[in-house]
């Protein structure tokens, strides 16, 4: 996760999640309009299991936003888009 953008996006999904693909089009959106302000990665949990360890993801989707190393967000299930537009905005502000 290197990257020179200080704020990143991590969307923690499986390919069996019904929840993820229906939030997965909210997220591509987000990417098209934030993306000067956030890196914005896909993380397939069974692919990055350590990965999501480290996060505790412990359902899918789950949404984690990080400033730096501190995760400033952390949504699972499927998020608000609205709560997470809002919470977008306020850290790009």
């Amino acid at each position: 996760m290197n990257s020179t953008k200080k704020l990143k996006i991590l969307n923690f999904y499986s390919d069996w999640c019904p929840p993820c693909h229906t939030f997965m089009p909210n997220f591509l959106a987000a990417e098209q309009t934030y993306w000067e302000y956030f890196d914005f990665i896909v993380v397939n949990v069974v692919k990055n299991m350590q990965l999501a360890w480290v996060f505790w993801v412990r359902s899918t989707p789950t949404i984690i936003i990080l400033d730096g190393d501190l995760v400033v967000y952390n949504q699972s299930w499927v998020p608000n888009w609205a709560d997470l537009k809002k919470v977008m905005l306020t850290l790009t502000s």
